[in-house]
């Protein structure tokens, strides 16, 4: 009996060290794909459509992608970050950078209707590769629609390899790669989504 007691306390005097001990708090980094730097890229079929109307539905992600950044290992696991955090959830990132291509870049107008053309995504991938070559992986489904019938369903997978660099530098890389994988999904978006519209009368 005495000896129970005395593994207890001491096991409860170790967790006590334990948790009143001088460990720093994690304080957490945040980054962004986006680059104020960045000069736009121009948009498919601006001139030929221009002024044709599209809504834009609903940008969705997997519902693990929220701001932790996400890490993958191999093809059946991931990962995340504790201490490395996006700004926004991913899908706000897809979901503005769709705005500006679209409307301001590509010159298509915002259609406020439930008919007509809609545009839809989901963001299924949003993370960083470790192994067996550093880089960034996106991927997103976008469908196309009207009232009569699907114009256009695509899955799209972009991945950027790191830029060499040192270990302080990692997080701004992943950011950056991440930052141009995106810009390359949403060219790719746009140009689909400008041919499959249907042409006025």
């Amino acid at each position: 009996m005495t000896r129970s007691l005395i593994v207890a306390a001491l096991a409860l005097l170790s967790s006590g060290c334990a948790l009143l001990g001088k460990n720093e708090p994690l304080e957490p980094r945040y980054f962004s794909p986006e680059s104020i730097a960045r000069p736009a890229k121009p948009s498919a079929g601006v001139a030929a459509r221009a002024g044709t109307a599209l809504r834009l539905g609903r940008v969705t992600s997997g519902s693990y992608l929220k701001e932790r950044i996400v890490f993958r290992d191999s093809d059946h696991e991931v990962g995340f970050h504790d201490d490395r955090r996006w700004t926004e959830r991913p899908e706000v990132y897809l979901l503005r950078a769709l705005e500006r291509a679209l409307f301001e870049e590509a010159g298509l107008t915002r259609s406020l209707r439930s008919s007509g053309p809609i545009l839809t995504a989901s963001l299924s991938d949003f993370e960083e590769i470790r192994r067996p070559t550093p880089g960034v992986r996106l991927r997103v489904t976008f469908t196309l629609y009207d009232e009569k019938a699907v114009l256009r369903e695509r899955t799209l997978t972009v991945e950027r390899a790191l830029a060499e660099g040192d270990v302080a530098s990692h997080p701004h890389r992943v950011a950056g790669a991440m930052g141009e994988a995106l810009e390359d999904a949403v060219t790719a978006i746009v140009a689909d989504t400008v041919a499959a519209l249907p042409r006025g009368p």
